[in-house]
């Protein structure tokens, strides 16, 4: 059996390893899969993900699934159905990561077991998930309940132990964003609806639960959602990171039938693409000792912080507010500082200034991650004198800086602590 922990700074412990996770919604789908590729095909193809999510225990016993995730080190979560029958021999399971609730509940939306009638308000609505969450947690302590909505988390929040919210920006010209922002803007406005709907303007850090998001993760356009680019997705990532969660998903690998040909909207279907989210998934693991150390300061359009400045930045006004182009995430490990930097437009600045308060002495940074081209390629290095540098970014560029001293210096030079 698995041991889940949650950790007062809402981060996770799996099986006592302090984690950041990152996993793929639907990797197999007992519909679409003969329709597709096999299961076993898929859940090879998903190794770099820690775990998927979207099964109700039939599908994962008929399908065959739960010894092809345990085979492959693959975590796997199982849904609302059938809660009190799910076998035990499934709990059990070394893959086993936890349950998930009902997803993005409201009255008279969605079907299946559980789904809430159109006749609920939407307080008995809430009643009966929060029925359901104490029921996962009558059949199984020990394993944590996810609990996803697009909007309103402070509502939801008491409905699962981990939190998400998803979210897909990208849209053609017909979508819900007619008029408001262009596909050029779409970061900006994922900041924009996520802190006015989904988080309710409450900082994530102030929840008392673990804060997910669940990104796109299409494979070719699916009513008016469009497939990210990778750097559109990689950006996309990164600054729901500097945000402040403590995990992310992507939606969605096999996805659903569209159709009588089965085709699907997830990643499959756009094999390139994937080996894109693939890269991806590995960089955030091995960043993983690093996000998941505490953070010193970080910033986003609805948090501003204090730490690091920049010279100058791009600006656009979008949704009736003026932005500026970067965020920033702040975190310290000994004398060794880690800076990500998100530029959020699809416009490349030159020449900017950066300025790390708190930080002596001569230094280098230098850029980390699996990227190989552009200006967040990974093995950069750049001379910092004083917590100063300068640096280029590319439209929809992340850099992600370790910056330290290569040479032998006095403490009072090189051992400082940036105080929060």
């Amino acid at each position: 059996m698995t041991t889940i922990t949650i950790n007062s700074d809402k981060t996770i412990n799996i099986n006592g390893k302090k984690t950041f996770p990152i996993y793929m919604y639907s990797i197999v789908n007992i519909i679409t899969d003969p329709l597709t590729e096999p299961a076993l095909v898929s859940i090879q193809k998903n190794k770099d993900f820690l775990f998927s999510i979207g099964h109700s225990w039939l599908d994962i016993q008929n399908g065959g699934y739960q010894k092809m995730f345990e085979d492959n080190k693959i975590m796997f979560n199982v849904g609302l159905r059938r809660t009190s029958t799910t076998p035990q021999s499934v709990i059990d399971s070394p893959m086993f990561f936890g349950w998930m609730n009902l997803d993005e509940p409201a009255p008279g939306v969605g079907g299946g077991d559980g789904a809430c009638p159109a006749t609920d308000t939407v307080q008995q609505c809430f009643d009966r998930v929060l029925g359901y969450y104490n029921d996962f947690k009558a059949r199984d302590a020990n394993h944590p309940v996810l609990m996803n909505h697009w909007t309103n988390l402070q509502f939801w929040e008491p409905c699962g132990d981990i939190i998400s919210w998803d979210s897909y920006p990208f849209m053609d010209d017909l979508g819900w964003n007619r008029g408001y922002w262009t596909r050029l803007e779409a970061l900006y406005a994922y900041e924009h609806y996520a802190w006015h709907g989904a988080l309710g303007k409450k900082e994530i850090p102030a929840f008392s639960k673990p804060i997910w998001t669940v990104l796109t993760g299409f494979g070719q356009q699916t009513s008016h959602w469009l497939p990210a680019t990778p750097k559109e997705i990689r950006c996309n990532t990164y600054l729901s990171i500097t945000m402040g969660v403590t995990g992310i998903g992507y939606f969605t690998y096999k996805g659903w039938p569209m159709g009588i040909d089965g085709r699907t909207a997830g990643l499959f279907v756009n094999q390139s693409l994937f080996q894109y989210y693939t890269q991806l998934a590995r960089e955030l693991k091995s960043l993983n000792d690093i996000l998941v150390i505490p953070t010193i300061d970080y910033s986003w359009e609805y948090h501003k912080g204090t730490k690091v400045s920049f010279s100058k930045t791009l600006t656009s006004t979008i949704l009736w507010i003026t932005r500026t182009n970067f965020n920033y995430m702040l975190k310290q490990s000994g004398s060794t500082t880690y800076l990500i930097v998100v530029n959020k437009d699809s416009r490349s600045i030159s020449d900017v200034g950066i300025t790390i308060s708190g930080i002596i002495g001569a230094m280098t940074a230098k850029t980390l991650g699996l990227e190989s081209s552009g200006s967040g390629r990974a093995g950069r290095e750049l001379s910092v004198n004083n917590g100063v540098f300068t640096d280029t970014f590319d439209g929809y560029a992340v850099h992600i800086y370790q910056i330290s001293s290569d040479i032998p210096c006095p403490a009072s030079e090189c051992d400082f602590t940036i105080t929060q």
